[in-house]
Order: structure tokens, then C-alpha cells, then sequence
């Protein structure tokens, strides 16, 4: 088989990118455990590394369209990034106890309960931004995309100065087609959290799918790597539309080294 052939090359990085995003192991294992914090990958050269991160962020992505649909970021009960707005507006605790319930929700695997306990702590206080996040989040993760978008766009609203309710309102319209949307609330992430992984690999994903500026992709994607392995998947779909199928089979072969819990299914 010649692996640098354009067809053959894009239905392997297909098939090990439905594995890989798939299943929630797939993201966890660090590809960068021989080289320095930060530094990038022996193939990838001719252009700098951005610092390393800060943050956690995007889950797994879902099967059904690995490199367009991951999940993003729900914030804890108990609330781990704090802007000025959210110290302004801090929840009383009958509306803390349900948004309580809902994480225990989430974690019983019931996001219709999860979704009734933020609904709830939003009736009691509807400025609640972490509540507004969370249902954004859950709903994209039921695939009801419009709720989402409609439930993370009053989250950026009341906290315009925190990065993740910028990013995943990003996934959630990258989810809907709304590329150019997607792309700006990406960016509002990135300027937000230079440093996040997440918010790298969320514009990273987005202008590989609008095909644009992909050298930066390629970068982003690069660097969301340290922390989310499958974004050398997507870095090697770029590196196809740059036409460097070498590029890109070196990448494929350095995620499925560095992740031997990957397979072709």
C-alpha cells in the first residue's frame, strides 16, 4: 500500500479519526512524552510553537462526525473560572444545590435530569451563567443544537471576558454549519485564553473545515496535540489541503505511535 496517496491517506485518517474521537481514552494519552513542554514534533517544522497551556477543555469527540462534532467544556457545580462578571453575579444556594444536582446528573449519565436541575437553578436565578453554559453544553450533547446555540449565546451575553462559553458556543455552531460564526467566537477564545489548548484546537478544527489559513491551523492543531491527541488527525487533513500528503502521513503515523489505543475499525 503507498500510504502517500491522497485517497488511501484520507480514508485512514477517516477511519482512525471515528476511533480515536469516538472514545473518550483516545484524548488522553500525551503525544509530546519525549520532547520538552511545548516543543513540536520532529515533522512539523518551518514555523515557532505556541506557548504551552493553561487549561483544560474539549471532551471526545462524537463518532458520528469526529472532526466536526466534540463536546465541549461543562463548568463545575462549583464554578473554577471566576471573571469579575460571575463575582458580580453570584448565584444564592438553592439555585449552587441544583446546578449541584445537575453535575451529579451528568455523572449518572442522565442529561435529561442534568438539564431539568439547570432549568431549575435558572428559574431561581436567571442570570446564572454557569447554568447557562452547562444547558448549552448538555443539549449539544443530545444534539439539539439550536438550544444549545440559543443557551450559550445568553452565557458569551452576561460574560463576554471568559473564554468558555466563547468556545463552546464556537462547537456548537461549527455543529450547526455556521463556519464563519464559529470561527469568530473561536478567535474571541483564543484572544480570551492564548494559551488553552482547547480554544487552540477549537479554531485550529474550524478553519481546517473552512480550509483557510491552514498553516495556522496546522499550528493550533499542533499545539492542541500536547493535551488532545486526535488533533493530529485534523492536523493531517490540513496538511493534505496544503498538499503535503508526506506532511500528513508523518502525522497520521506520529498520533497512531503515540497512541497505540488507536485503531482502524
Amino acid at each position: 500500500m503507498i500510504l502517500n496517496n491522497r485517497l488511501v491517506l484520507r480514508t485512514l485518517i477517516a477511519f482512525v479519526t471515528v476511533s480515536a474521537f469516538g472514545q473518550a481514552q483516545g484524548l488522553q494519552d500525551s503525544p509530546w512524552s519525549g520532547q520538552r513542554a511545548g516543543e513540536r514534533p520532529a515533522w512539523a517544522t518551518g514555523t515557532s510553537a505556541v506557548p504551552s497551556a493553561e487549561y483544560r477543555s474539549v471532551e471526545a469527540a462524537q463518532a458520528d462526525q469526529p472532526m466536526r462534532r466534540y463536546a465541549p467544556r461543562q463548568t463545575p457545580s462549583g464554578g473554577h473560572m471566576v471573571s469579575l462578571q460571575r463575582l458580580k453575579n453570584a448565584p444564592p444556594p438553592k439555585a449552587v444545590r441544583e446546578m449541584t444536582k445537575g453535575a451529579d446528573a451528568v455523572a449518572a449519565g442522565d442529561r435529561e435530569e442534568a438539564i431539568r436541575h439547570y432549568q431549575k437553578a435558572l428559574e431561581i436565578h436567571p442570570s446564572y451563567i454557569e447554568a447557562y453554559n452547562n444547558l448549552g453544553v448538555q443539549n449539544l450533547k443530545l444534539n439539539r443544537i439550536d438550544e444549545a446555540i440559543a443557551a450559550l449565546e445568553k452565557a458569551v451575553e452576561l460574560d463576554p471576558q471568559s473564554a468558555e462559553p466563547h468556545l463552546n458556543l464556537s462547537v456548537a455552531l461549527h455543529c450547526a454549519g455556521q463556519l464563519d460564526a464559529a470561527e469568530y467566537q473561536a478567535e474571541r477564545a483564543v484572544e480570551l485564553a492564548p494559551r488553552s489548548t482547547a480554544a487552540n484546537l477549537g479554531l485550529g478544527l474550524v478553519l481546517t473545515s473552512k480550509g483557510k489559513d491552514l498553516e495556522e491551523a496546522v499550528e493550533r492543531l499542533t499545539f492542541a496535540a500536547e493535551e488532545h491527541p486526535g488533533a493530529m488527525l485534523a492536523a493531517a487533513e490540513a496538511l493534505l489541503q496544503l498538499d503535503r500528503p508526506k506532511d500528513a502521513h508523518a502525522a497520521l503515523r506520529y498520533y497512531l505511535h503515540q497512541s497505540p489505543k488507536a485503531t482502524v475499525q
